[in-house]
């Protein structure tokens, strides 16, 4: 039996495919390698072997311990750890190693030698493997944390490939503080970064965001069960129809997982509207609507969440979205003109409104 045994071990961040059904064994008293260009999940998987990762699925084992269920913590007393080390070479060390390996006797002097002082100094802080930075200058109101519209060109910007180094980091540790449905798109687009800093940064911030959105929903439903109030209900429904939305547009569930979240999603909205009707949770399950490819249901949706106050500039380019689905391409100018119209609709929707004006004339 081998030493260590990798199956079938897949491991996805996001869209992208890191690992795609790795195996291999590590047999007991032999010295492996991996093998590969940049970029083919070298590291990746020793990051799953070493439980800095968690996969999707597949099975590690270790002396027929299986790692996966193991803390990342508990992994290093069976035997499994990692090292990275440094290769530069310094004139104590190659002394020092000359010494001990072709002068055996002098080889312990040679070793006190380089040890006694290291015991003797204070310590100080490993700086050469620090990096410091600072969060770069982006545009910020009192009232929020982000001027969202032009920080998100901002990051985006600034997580380009040939960016340095030190920015990317800096603008994927700015993402923490910006509302999911920005920043999730700007996480996604990091994990395709060249470089595995960047890339592991973003996947943590992604992992973290996703447990605490699963944290709050299992909190409400708690909650609901115990018996809440009728105000408290209300809120609870709409905030599991919230964040059973963000799963899907934050891409945490694919496939069945992702149709089983849409339906919760619809289900809480429901229940939400039913106790007291809200513009901004009507407008939530006409988007779950559109994204499950109902266009009628989602049309009155937004016609009633319009009417409860929502802004014609949110509405019409999801009415825009409606009419498409329906290939009534007609209508598309007339409503995007709508969001013209508005003072607060989002810049980028200029080039698309443009384009269907021009088309349709």
């Amino acid at each position: 039996m081998a030493l260590l045994a990798v199956r079938d071990v897949t491991l996805r961040f996001g869209g992208i495919v890191a690992l795609d059904g790795v195996s291999f064994d590590v047999q007991q008293g032999h010295i492996s390698g991996l093998i590969g260009p940049n970029g083919a999940g070298k590291t990746t998987a020793f990051n799953v072997v070493t439980r800095l990762y968690a996969p999707d699925s597949g099975s590690v084992a270790f002396d027929g311990t299986d790692l996966l269920r193991l803390k990342a913590h508990r992994i290093a007393g069976i035997g499994i750890s990692r090292g990275v080390p440094d290769a530069r070479p310094t004139f104590a060390g190659i002394v020092s190693g000359a010494l001990v390996l072709t002068l055996p006797a002098l080889g312990f002097l040679g070793l006190v030698w380089i040890v006694l002082p290291h015991l003797a100094a204070p310590r100080r802080a490993a700086s050469d493997n620090v990096l410091e930075l600072e969060l770069p200058a982006f545009h910020q109101r009192e009232s929020v944390a982000f001027d969202t519209e032009r920080d998100s060109r901002s990051i985006e910007d600034a997580l380009a490939p040939e960016r340095p180094l030190e920015q990317r980091v800096a603008s994927v540790m700015a993402l923490r503080r910006m509302d999911p449905q920005r920043a999730v798109p700007l996480l996604r687009i990091a994990l395709a970064d060249p470089s595995e800093d960047v890339r592991l940064l973003a996947y943590a911030i992604l992992e973290r965001r996703e447990k605490q959105i699963r944290s709050r929903i299992t909190a409400a439903l708690t909650e609901l069960r115990d018996g809440a109030t009728r105000g408290a209900r209300a809120t609870l429904l709409r905030n599991l129809a919230n964040d059973h939305w963000e799963l899907v547009y934050g891409e945490f569930s694919e496939g069945d997982g992702q149709a089983i979240n849409l339906e919760q999603a619809a289900h809480w909205a429901e229940a939400a509207l039913a106790v007291a009707f809200d513009g901004t949770i009507a407008l939530l399950l006409a988007r779950v609507r559109l994204k499950q490819q109902r266009p009628e249901a989602a049309w009155q949706l937004i016609v009633a969440a319009e009417r409860a106050g929502v802004a014609t500039g949110v509405c019409a380019p999801l009415l825009a979205e409606a009419a498409f689905l329906v290939r009534n391409f007609e209508a598309i100018p007339r409503l995007l003109a709508r969001v013209a119209d508005d003072p607060m609709q989002p810049p980028r929707l200029e080039p698309v409104t443009q384009f269907w004006t021009e088309r349709m004339r």
